[in-house]
């Protein structure tokens, strides 16, 4: 993962573009390993992260915060990390956006 990642940080800065090879390949490893690590199971799992990857990171895409490459390639780190890092980081995400505006609220 860290080749793929690093090459793909490479080609964004130097090319301002991440190459959609860049982004099968990783889509293959990750699904290679699932397969290989959990079964099909973990390749339901995993394609369901990166559906809801690519569903989360799409408006940030639309408002032009992000190029396309970088939510694909977001979607490569979801797939390769699984559902339930995915999960865990969407809670907190949320639950740290739920204590703040209770602080603004409140203090």
């Amino acid at each position: 993962m860290t080749p793929l990642l690093t090459a793909a940080a490479i080609y964004d800065i130097r090319k301002k573009i991440i190459p959609n090879y860049l982004i099968w390949l990783g889509w293959i490893f990750g699904l290679s390993v699932r397969l290989w690590q959990e079964g099909l199971r973990g390749l339901f799992y995993c394609t369901a992260a990166v559906l809801v990857t690519i569903t989360v990171a799409f408006p940030v895409f639309k408002m032009r915060a992000v190029g396309a490459g970088d939510v694909k390639l977001l979607s490569v780190v979801g797939l390769i990390f699984c559902f339930l890092y995915l999960l865990s980081g969407l809670f907190f995400l949320e639950w740290f956006l739920w204590l703040s505006c209770f602080a603004i609220r409140f203090f």
